[in-house]
């Protein structure tokens, strides 16, 4: 049933036409229940006719909405023409109050008065202003401005709508691009090696094969969603620097600690990419003695992730790119805007990550 509702509802705001003949219905039914109750004493002759009488009897109130709302505001006021859209607004007004009395004294009251009676002229109409200003003017500046109202709200509705959509959009092409930090050369670089454990019969070459498998598996299958587990993170990044092991040495030392007490949920890859930068920076880039630290923690109130790489000579006179580390920003605002900090530091001899996510925030 709500489904059905939602999807009517829907369909009305996609409707320009409809949403307009939806807002002035209710309008002349509201109307039409003060008229009945104002008028109920007036005999059954009156109420009966007070149906059309309200329908035709409003027809200046919105005419009057279209021009201030269309005209005025949007041609005058939204363009910062104040002054000019100040007075065109009490002209448009008072004319508009004159031509309503007028449309109500020459129309509206012959449906239900019976003659003969007698009808003002447009010179008597316009020498009493003071009636205008009492009984007319109010209808048309209350008319107008909840027409006005309402059709600005849901205009800036569609548009935080249409901006929600964007950033969705935004955000999906974003984890795309994550995705693709996976690069070419580490793939290439992997089944080199495997290629190699495989001519030397090594046994670890089923493992690797194994290990990349489960990689490109979650990778390409398992991580469209927003928010993965962080077992299964952790997993990927394992596999990761199992994979990474098979191109240094000894000489890389590797430092991964995990304390997850209670199950949470991360972005996919953004750690991962943070990792493979930490390779890609602080192992690849170092001739000496490399050293890798990896920390996870996950608790009632937070999960903390930390990395960080030791940085070689040759690394320290360069400025580190920083477009990933811009779109792994990107991605944490979009998803978690003020409940997340990214803690950056670069040091002599060490390059720093830290990733501290609030959980549970209204």
């Amino acid at each position: 049933m709500l489904e059905y509702i939602q999807k009517i509802t829907s369909y009305i705001k996609s409707k320009r036409v409809l949403k307009h003949f939806i807002f002035w219905t209710v309008f002349i039914l509201f109307n039409l229940v003060k008229s009945l109750a104002t008028f109920k004493d007036k005999g059954d002759v009156y109420t009966s006719k007070l149906p059309i009488s309200s329908i035709i009897g409003n027809l200046p109130d919105i005419i009057t909405a279209y021009i201030v709302v269309y005209i005025i505001f949007e041609k005058l006021i939204k363009k910062r023409k104040y002054l000019l859209g100040t007075l065109s607004f009490f002209i448009v007004i008072y004319i508009m109050s004159v031509l309503n009395r007028l449309w109500v004294v020459q129309v509206v009251e012959t449906i239900y008065r019976i003659p003969p009676f007698e009808q003002e002229s447009f010179m008597e109409i316009i020498n009493e202003p003071r009636h205008l200003i009492a009984y007319y003017m109010p209808s048309l500046v209350l008319s107008s401005f909840v027409f006005a109202a309402v059709k600005y709200y849901f205009e800036n509705e569609g548009k935080h709508l249409k901006q929600l959509e964007i950033e969705k959009e935004k955000s999906s092409i974003e984890l795309k691009t994550l995705k693709g930090q996976l690069n070419p050369h580490f793939l290439f670089n992997t089944l080199n090696n495997i290629y190699s454990l495989s001519v030397m019969n090594s046994p670890q070459t089923s493992n690797a094969i194994a290990k990349l498998s489960e990689m490109l598996d979650f990778v390409l299958f398992k991580c469209d969603d927003q928010l993965v587990s962080l077992k299964n993170e952790l997993a990927l990044i394992r596999n990761y620097i199992a994979l990474e092991k098979l191109r240094y040495t000894d000489e890389l030392q590797i430092n991964i600690t995990s304390d997850i007490n209670v199950p949470a949920k991360v972005p996919p890859l953004i750690l991962l990419s943070l990792v493979e930068n930490a390779f890609k920076h602080g192992a690849s880039a170092n001739g000496g003695a490399p050293e890798i630290t990896i920390d996870i923690t996950s608790n009632e109130k937070t999960v903390e992730f930390f990395v960080s790489n030791t940085v070689s000579a040759s690394e320290k006179t360069q400025e580190r790119k920083s477009i990933g580390l811009l779109n792994i920003k990107k991605q944490l605002d979009l998803i978690y805007g003020t409940n997340y900090t990214l803690d950056i530091d670069t040091n002599a001899d060490l390059f720093s990550v830290k990733i501290t996510i609030q959980k549970n925030v209204n």
